[in-house]
């Protein structure tokens, strides 16, 4: 029992029982709200400025992907030009830039790692269905535009004269349409796949600019067609396919081939940046670089090409590591639909292809398939 304080034994009543309260310690509410604090074990989580400039660090990151283009379909790869010294040499801009978007990049990555609040997904469920009918109606439009042309899925793959190209361009052209109307998807898609491999022996390692077309095919040969297809009628008569199960495996094939093309794309950049270089050339009084020069007159062509060139490896790096997929897709949605704006409307067919991968990737997020 605790013992009355000295100074309190001489008094009485009312006056007492205050000088006890008073002097009676207080004790630990265990049940009271814990204030919050600015420790390391509260993590990333409690600090939302230093969460909101690091998202938008990576924002401007990706953002820097500008309307762009695929070099080799506007100028001759054959023909080398001078590669500037910035691509050349370690020198302090280009580590800088190099520097900082890896830095944001793993924290991006961290954070997106660290966040696991679930959100609603009510829409992205509703429009799960749709991933590969856009998917497929874009890569099947693609693939028609570039066998009219004799083309094998690009402007710059011109297949030759013989009866073994004619073939390949018969059989494009019927995979189009197939995709289009959605009618025997799966025997289409592989001959997609069929028609990807041959690309090696025209074309040899130039076909690898276009990685991401064998995992268009796989991922539509597991999901098929989806809405507005004709295989919805006929489908169950002819070709049957119990495929769920594969759903998620394909759609990390699709994210993952696509995520090595920008890596292979922007080590090209760094490789042969006479390629870009050549554009400014070409489309000189209209391109993205004028436009970003009026605001950032200090931006050199050249600082502009590798940022550029970065900026697709850290885009690459976050799709592959399955980080902040939806935002990644939409940002990199932005300069492949305004290519035409620079370049021509013909610019969009060679893109569709990747356009429909992204709003899939939009779509799908993550390898977590909604389930029915």
């Amino acid at each position: 029992m605790r013992r009355t304080p000295k100074k309190c034994r001489s008094m009485t009543g009312a006056t007492a029982a205050a000088c006890l309260i008073s002097t009676t310690p207080k004790t630990k509410n265990l049940f009271a709200a814990k204030p919050a604090t600015r420790n390391l074990n509260a993590g990333l989580k409690n600090r939302p400025m230093f969460r909101k400039v690091v998202y938008l660090s990576g924002l401007i990151t990706l953002a820097a992907l500008p309307a762009r283009a695929h070099e080799k379909w506007l100028v001759d790869a054959s023909q080398r030009g001078e590669v500037p010294a910035l691509f050349r040499s370690l020198q302090p801009v280009n580590i800088a830039v190099v520097a900082a978007a890896l830095v944001v990049v793993a924290l991006l990555i961290v954070l997106g790692r660290r966040d696991k609040a679930e959100r609603p997904r009510t829409i992205y469920q509703k429009l799960e269905p749709w991933a590969p009918t856009i998917l497929g109606i874009a890569a099947g439009v693609s693939l028609t535009a570039a066998a009219l042309d004799r083309t094998l899925f690009a402007p710059n793959l011109l297949l030759p004269d013989g009866a073994l190209a004619t073939a390949a361009v018969i059989a494009e052209l019927l995979v189009g349409i197939f995709l289009i109307i959605g009618f025997f998807t799966r025997v289409a898609v592989f001959l997609f796949a069929a028609l990807f491999v041959a690309s090696f022996f025209w074309f040899g390692l130039d076909a690898l600019d276009y990685l991401n077309l064998f995992g268009v095919a796989f991922f539509l040969l597991v999901w098929g067609r989806g809405r507005l297809a004709l295989a919805s009628i006929f489908g169950r008569i002819f070709m049957a396919m119990q495929s769920s199960h594969l759903r998620s495996a394909a759609l990390f094939v699709l994210r993952l081939l696509t995520a090595l093309t920008l890596l292979l794309l922007g080590f090209e950049k760094i490789i042969r940046p006479d390629l870009h270089l050549r554009l400014f050339e070409l489309y000189p009084t209209f391109n993205p670089y004028l436009i970003l020069h009026a605001f950032l007159p200090f931006l050199s062509k050249e600082l502009y090409l590798f940022i550029l060139a970065v900026a697709e490896l850290a885009a690459g790096i976050l799709l592959a590591a399955g980080a902040w997929i939806r935002v990644v897709s939409l940002l990199l949605l932005l300069p492949f639909l305004l290519s035409p704006v620079f370049l021509g409307a013909s610019e969009i067919f060679g893109h569709l292809p990747i356009i429909g991968t992204l709003v899939a990737l939009f779509i799908l997020g993550r390898s977590k398939i909604f389930r029915k």
